[in-house]
């Protein structure tokens, strides 16, 4: 019942016909109350139960019903996909030359930006990126440099031929009292699915908006220090897919393997 469920709802969101999907669920609901009357014929149901489960089905199905019956039969198209838009800045201590030296250079990107897998220059502003994708896949697609100042802007978009419209765009700007160089990034695609999705790529640890936080931080990291810094807690940042395994509550040197019989002491806050 539940898979049931799940994919009925997928096929009205993503149908650019929703109505088939809607009145599948109006016979899903005429089964669900077929197995209840079942139910209550057996000896030993529980009748409380059993009115209260009917209830909620059959307002389920008043709804489902009414839905069914108010669309119009039409071929509007409902989106399948959403553009999105997600925006990011940071002030980095360098030069605008030197951070867009370092960009411009796409290969190295994936060293600063985890959900990319490789970034390949194929000659005259084309590139071939693959990133990763949910349940250990990965996706690729080629991109064309739309514009090019050096120290000032470099932006790209997927070519048409790639099946993965997206677009991105970064601005090196001064920062002000000498303070190095603003960094802002504005990144453009759509989501498969839709809101659905969007929602999905949240729940998998793909949060875009998370994505471009980290990857900047990584920058700022890699310009200022040469290194990106990570804690014990979070060597591979806020990224879902690279967090470790918390480690049991008991001292490091107790989790390898050593032990002792000393009892431990309270320190006094006395």
């Amino acid at each position: 019942m539940g898979v049931r469920e799940i994919t009925q709802g997928l096929g009205i969101l993503r149908s650019s016909n929703p109505k088939p999907w809607l009145w599948s669920r109006v016979i899903g609901d005429a089964v669900d109350l077929g197995l209840l009357a079942r139910a209550g014929a057996q000896q030993g149901a529980n009748p409380v139960r059993l009115a209260t489960a009917a209830t909620a089905v059959l307002g389920t199905t008043a709804a489902d019903l009414f839905d069914s019956v108010q669309l119009r039969d039409t071929r509007e198209a409902i989106p399948t996909r959403m553009p999105m838009r997600v925006v990011g800045a940071t002030t980095i201590r360098r030069s605008a030359e030197e951070l867009y030296g370092y960009w411009s250079s796409f290969e190295n990107l994936p060293d600063v930006m985890t959900h990319l897998h490789e970034v390949e220059v194929l000659g005259d502003g084309r590139s071939r990126w693959t990133t990763r994708a949910p349940f250990g896949t990965s996706v690729s697609w080629e991109a064309e440099v739309t514009e090019d100042v050096p120290g000032e802007v470099l932006a790209w978009q997927s070519v048409p031929s790639s099946g993965i419209e997206n677009s991105g765009e970064v601005r090196f700007v001064p920062a002000p009292g000498q303070r190095g160089t603003e960094l802002h990034v504005v990144l453009r695609y759509e989501a498969p699915m839709g809101p659905v999705g969007a929602s999905l790529l949240k729940l998998l640890g793909d949060d875009p908006v998370q994505q471009v936080k980290d990857d900047l931080r990584r920058f700022k990291q890699v310009m200022e220090t040469g290194q990106v810094v990570r804690s014990d807690g979070a060597p591979s940042g806020t990224d879902a897919h690279l967090q470790p395994k918390q480690r049991p509550a008991q001292p490091q040197a107790a989790s390898s393997g050593a032990t002792s019989t000393e009892p431990r002491r309270e320190r006094s806050t006395r």
